[in-house]
């Protein structure tokens, strides 16, 4: 999934891994974590706990 996205997006999920590293947090985006390109969906799904941290 991740070797198939454009270099650009690669590069910065190597960035945001990098820097949860230094929180003991890079795996966090292994926990089931889907990638998809934005346009591949006319929608996108919170869950309600999502939202309340996005308060």
């Amino acid at each position: 999934a991740v070797l198939s996205m454009p270099e650009l997006p690669v590069q910065a999920l190597t960035l945001v891994i990098r820097h949860l590293r230094q929180f003991g947090l890079q795996r966090i985006l292994c926990t089931g974590a889907t990638f998809q390109p934005l346009f591949s969906s006319i929608e996108m799904s919170l869950s309600s706990n999502t939202l309340q941290q996005l308060e």
